[in-house]
């Protein structure tokens, strides 16, 4: 019922516990992975992935104790499907480190 911009992503790459998609790619591997099964696949020469949007710094510094707890309890199932369920308490200790470090 999102708006679909923030459709959870499983919802589009699955049906119930079935996949709708042959491969799902992680996009901090995507250079190795993606380029190497494309090449095998269909012979294509893959150029290096850029994100030219990404801010300076860590991305996890745009984080605090709150929006990490609401980012992971809305996507929770994204977490799961996607094999990013340790991310959450990554998050957090990331963050505790910071705090640490400032206070």
């Amino acid at each position: 019922m999102a708006d679909p911009h923030f459709q959870s992503q499983h919802s589009l790459l699955t049906e119930g516990d079935d996949s709708l998609v042959d491969t799902i790619y992680k996009l901090e591997e995507i250079d190795q992975e993606f380029s190497k099964e494309m090449r095998s696949r269909y012979n294509f020469i893959i150029g290096k992935s850029q994100n030219v949007r990404a801010p300076e710094g860590d991305w996890r510094d745009m984080y605090n104790s709150i929006s990490i707890s609401r980012v992971y309890n809305r996507y929770k199932k994204d977490f799961e499907v996607f094999g990013y369920e340790n991310e959450h308490e990554h998050l957090l200790e990331s963050l505790r480190k910071n705090t640490e470090v400032t206070l």
